[in-house]
């Protein structure tokens, strides 16, 4: 038999694996971060709550994990760029990490649609924050990545973001063009529609359960649970998927 079939969160070009919903649809409460449905909810509330014409800058917050930052201050990683020029006195610039033993000090979702533009960029893989930061509606400034969750396949550049490379040489045109372009708005306005009308909780089970038929009508084998096997059943998803 050949190796099994791996459901995999993030993926890229040279892997097998089948894209499957990152765990933080679920819950990822060590981030602060409520249940997709209910995070989607506060997102798009914050997102009324704080109209045009918001603060003109390029936010962005990182936990250093304990490893990014030393104590003498040097930064590392892929996000460093970034972090050091927002440190440099760019006032358009706000971005920084946060300290991995001070959870105070995080910002919390809803607090990033204050702002005009905002940035996702990939950490040792990926960044599971786009889906949230496309529900503020304001600019969001991506730098691509090779690792993608599901959904990004959907997403055009330019029109649901603005990519941003990974050498940050771009990056000084592409604030200024977020902070001043009125076309800017479109950008945003097209990025919170697709996460509005694209990844709604029954959109999020409705892929699931697609990817799952499919690959049970590739199988050439009858799938027999172990004995004593227990099937366990989600009342919520089970509740959320009534009307698919």
């Amino acid at each position: 038999a050949g190796p099994g079939v791996v459901f995999s969160i993030a993926v890229t070009a040279g892997h097998a694996d089948v894209p499957w919903p990152c765990f933080s649809f679920w819950h990822w409460p060590q981030a602060g971060i409520a249940p997709w449905g209910s995070q989607r909810d506060r997102l798009l509330a914050a997102a009324r709550r704080f109209p045009p014409p918001r603060v003109q800058q390029l936010f962005w917050r990182g936990s250093d994990n304990g490893k990014y930052v030393t104590p003498e201050g040097a930064v590392s990683g892929k996000r460093r760029g970034l972090v050091e020029r927002g440190a440099g006195g760019d006032a358009r610039l706000n971005c920084a990490f946060t300290k991995s033993t001070a959870p105070v000090t995080q910002v919390p979702l809803e607090d990033h649609c204050r702002y005009a533009a905002l940035a996702n960029l990939p950490g040792e893989t990926y960044s599971a924050r786009l889906k949230y930061l496309l529900l503020c509606n304001s600019t969001i400034l991506h730098m691509e990545s090779e690792y993608k969750e599901f959904f990004e396949a959907l997403l055009v550049p330019n029109k649901h973001f603005l990519p941003l490379n990974s050498s940050l040489h771009d990056l000084d045109h592409k604030v200024e063009w977020a902070l001043r372009s009125r076309d800017a708005q479109t950008i945003a306005a097209h990025g919170f529609q697709f996460a509005r009308e694209c990844l709604r909780t029954a959109d999020v089970l409705a892929y699931m359960r697609a990817t799952l038929s499919l690959y049970a009508s590739a199988l050439t084998f009858k799938v027999e649970p172990v004995a004593g096997a227990l099937r366990i059943r989600s009342h919520a998803a089970i509740e959320a998927a009534r009307d698919l």
